[in-house]
């Protein structure tokens, strides 16, 4: 009797392991190069369709045929949990949608695993699918939640694929996955992140290496015409100097004056001109190096412009490479750098009459969007003909999220990532004080000026 009782529970306990529900996760293909995560498909059907960028990309054939994936997800639960995998054999381009719900209206490859069910365009991929743990999902997975559209995972190829596109800048060394949350409304899209640097080598060579992030401040004083500004964070960065010191070519004294200074370094695209800013603590040794080594050019309304006769040197290592520039404005704690004159009286004028990004309504409220705390800070605005989803070859036509703005956190063995892909903000030029004319007045000026009516002209003239 014994017998039979121990037979029936090796059988039983057999069945049990064979009935066990599978995983989903767990069933990504080898060498997948995007892991796209969908916990509340009512939540990410409803997002996508209020938005009209994503809404056109549901309904698009190009790259991974997005019209047909949404078109079998579509005949899924509000409820259901899913994953899509993205990777390219050659020039084909291969989907594999994921689920435990199912589907008989698709034109698709289909294979059941237990109670996993597998939908693909590619015979080999479905066939070549084993139930095996995923090593980058597993390490992901936690940042994703329920709340957000979707999540995504990227191989290593396409984070440094975005991360070269979206900061402009090819040397960062981040050669790793990275994994984010997707929000989408209907006038933006949030992107939210990390990127493990889980290798020794990569945190040494890594460009942020022994940064801490700071406040960027340097957006307070550039002018709303702004087409791009990238800003790169050296507040908390005693380590990071002594590795990376400024080279001059000339003078060593500027060299102690910036690299003891420098809090935030940035480049600016301003009427198709490119200028530098930097911020530093102790502006006063600056403007008593300069004095004593460079020739005044001209003043605007109390401010210096400099002719840069002895200030050519280099900075290395940084995500901005400076080049020389002929002019030199100190502007509050600032330095400016430019080749043109006229960009910098036009650069003081837009701060004195309040035209700033620090007095930008849509501005401030994007930063509310990022973490106040960053590394490095890139910003495209509409006038800079930047689009993110152009960019990365996602979208062919033309699309009005033009105003896009990235984000890279130094965190120990974590680099964040942030983004904001918004819609081109209502220009505010009804609010804007603009300068009319200019008039030079040789005598010293007593008092306040005063608007006085002309009974001739009927119109006002001014009156000092």
């Amino acid at each position: 009797m014994k017998k039979y009782i121990y037979l029936f529970l090796i059988f039983w306990s057999c069945n049990i392991i064979e009935n066990k529900s599978k995983e989903i996760k767990n069933f990504i293909p080898i060498n997948t190069s995007v892991i796209i995560k969908i916990d509340n498909l009512g939540k990410f059907k409803s997002d996508v369709k209020n938005n009209r960028l994503l809404d056109d990309l549901s309904k698009s054939d190009l790259k991974y045929n997005f019209k047909k994936q949404i078109k079998l997800i579509n005949n899924f639960q509000d409820e259901s949990e899913i994953i899509i995998c993205l990777n390219e054999n050659g020039d084909e381009k291969i989907f594999t949608v994921i689920t435990k719900d199912s589907s008989n209206n698709h034109d698709l490859h289909f294979r059941k695993i237990g109670d996993i069910n597998i939908f693909s365009n590619s015979l080999s991929t479905i066939n070549s699918i084993k139930e095996q743990a995923n090593i980058d999902y597993t390490k992901y997975n936690k940042i994703f939640n329920a709340g957000s559209s979707f999540g995504i995972i990227l191989n290593k190829s396409l984070t440094e694929s975005l991360i070269s596109s979206t900061f402009n800048f090819k040397a960062l060394n981040l050669k790793n996955n990275l994994g984010f949350v997707v929000n989408v409304f209907n006038d933006k899209i949030l992107l939210n992140g990390l990127s493990y640097v889980d290798d020794s080598t990569k945190i040494s060579n890594n460009i942020f290496d022994g940064l801490k992030p700071g406040k960027m401040k340097n957006y307070e004083i550039v002018p709303k015409n702004v087409s791009r500004l990238k800003s790169f964070n050296l507040s908390s960065n005693s380590n990071y100097k002594k590795n990376r010191e400024l080279e001059t070519l000339k003078q060593n004294r500027l060299t102690s004056i910036i690299n003891e200074n420098l809090i935030e370094y940035s480049e600016l695209i301003l009427n198709e001109d490119q200028l530098f800013i930097m911020r530093l603590k102790d502006i006063k040794l600056f403007e008593d190096y300069l004095s004593e080594n460079n020739n005044i050019k001209s003043t605007h309304r109390s401010f210096n412009i400099y002719d840069n006769i002895l200030l050519n040197y280099k900075l290395t290592n940084s995500v901005i490479e400076y080049n020389y520039k002929k002019k030199i404005l100190v502007f509050k704690n600032r330095i400016i750098f430019s080749d043109n004159e006229t960009i910098l009286i036009d650069f003081i004028n837009e701060n004195l009459n309040g035209n700033t990004l620090q007095e930008d309504s849509s501005f401030n409220n994007s930063l509310t969007e990022i973490s106040s705390f960053n590394t490095l800070n890139n910003n495209y605005f509409t006038n800079s003909e930047y689009n993110f989803f152009k960019e990365l070859n996602i979208l062919s036509s033309e699309n009005d999220f033009t105003e896009n703005s990235f984000q890279l956190v130094q965190d120990k063995e974590i680099i964040h990532f942030n983004a904001i892909i918004s819609k081109a903000k209502v220009s505010e030029t009804n609010l804007k004080i603009s300068k009319q004319f200019e008039v030079k007045i040789d005598e010293e000026i007593l008092m306040n000026p005063h608007f006085i009516k002309n009974y001739v002209s009927k119109k006002l003239d001014i009156v000092v």
